[in-house]
């Protein structure tokens, strides 16, 4: 199609200003952008992804760490493996205060 270089912007390119396109290779022009923009993309996924495979195992070690912490700590404590005790309850039956009992008096 006769691309040039743009003089200002050396990264882009531009037709001549006498040259005519029809819509067909308008639409292969975009089409191929947008391959451009997509391989792009999938490149930028593919790296994030391996390292991110990376901190996945980082992850895992410091994980296993932490509950081989946990264990030392509980059995340096001699703490059972309990989740949670029961409590006794409070003593059941009504709890009715009046005014006689905080000091007020009829009159």
């Amino acid at each position: 199609l006769g691309w040039i270089v743009d003089e200002q912007e050396q990264d882009v390119l531009i037709l001549p200003s006498k040259t005519y396109i029809n819509m067909k290779q308008v639409r292969d022009i975009d089409d191929r952008l947008s391959d451009l923009k997509r391989e792009a993309e999938k490149a930028v996924h593919k790296s994030i992804s391996s390292s991110s495979l990376r901190s996945n195992d980082e992850i895992e070690r410091i994980q296993a760490q932490l509950e081989a912490d946990k264990r030392e700590r509980m059995i340096a404590a001699d703490i059972p493996n309990k989740v949670s005790v029961a409590k006794p309850q409070l003593p059941s039956g009504p709890r009715i205060v009046t005014g006689g009992d905080v000091g007020f008096t009829r009159e």
